[in-house]
C-alpha cells in the first residue's frame, strides 16, 4: 500500500487511462504540513459510518421495557386498533408458535384458534401497536418453532404441557 506522503501522483488522463506523475515540491509540502497538522489534535478524528447511523436510529425506536415469555407460552397480546377516530385495545390471546429476528426487527408469532379456523398474527416486538403483553400460562416445550401445532385439531391444537 502506498503511503501518505508519497512523492507520486496519479492523474486522470482519459475515461479510463491514469498516468503517475511526480508531485511537484510545493504541493508535497503543503500534503505534509495539513496531514501533521491534523494529527496534532488530541483526539483522533471521528468519523461515523453509516452502520453507525443505522444502529442510532434503530436504538431510538426500541422499546426500552422488555417482555419476559417465550415459545409454548398462551399470551394475551393488547394490540391498538384505530377505527375512524377513536382508538381502542384488542386483545388477542393463544399460544406463542414462534421467536425470530433481532434488534428492531425481531417478532413473535402467535397461534389461536377463532370458530373452529386457526388464525396466527405476527407481531413485531418493538411495534407502537402493541400496549403490552400478558403471559397467561407458561408452556413447556422441546421446540424453538411450533409450526407442527397447525396440523392438529380440536384442543390438541392450542395445548402444550405446562412448566408448572
Amino acid at each position: 500500500m502506498r503511503s501518505l506522503h508519497s512523492p507520486l501522483k496519479i492523474h486522470r488522463k482519459g475515461s479510463d487511462q491514469w498516468e503517475i506523475r511526480e508531485k511537484s515540491e510545493p504541493e508535497a509540502k503543503k500534503q505534509l504540513q495539513s496531514s501533521t497538522a491534523s494529527r496534532s489534535s488530541c483526539a483522533p478524528p471521528t468519523q461515523q459510518t453509516t452502520m453507525d447511523i443505522i444502529k442510532k436510529i434503530e436504538s431510538e425506536q426500541m422499546k426500552s421495557e422488555t417482555i419476559d415469555f417465550n415459545v409454548g407460552d398462551t399470551v394475551k397480546v393488547h394490540n391498538r386498533v384505530v377505527e375512524g377516530g377513536k382508538e381502542r385495545i384488542q386483545i388477542f390471546q393463544g399460544i406463542v408458535l414462534a421467536m425470530g429476528g433481532s434488534g428492531l426487527n425481531a417478532a413473535f408469532t402467535v397461534r389461536k384458534i377463532s370458530y373452529g379456523t386457526g388464525v396466527e398474527r405476527v407481531f413485531p416486538f418493538h411495534s407502537p401497536r402493541i400496549a403490552k403483553v400478558e403471559v397467561v400460562s407458561r408452556g413447556k416445550v422441546r421446540r424453538a418453532k411450533l409450526h407442527y401445532l397447525r396440523d392438529r385439531v380440536g384442543k390438541r391444537a392450542v395445548q402444550v404441557k405446562s412448566a408448572d
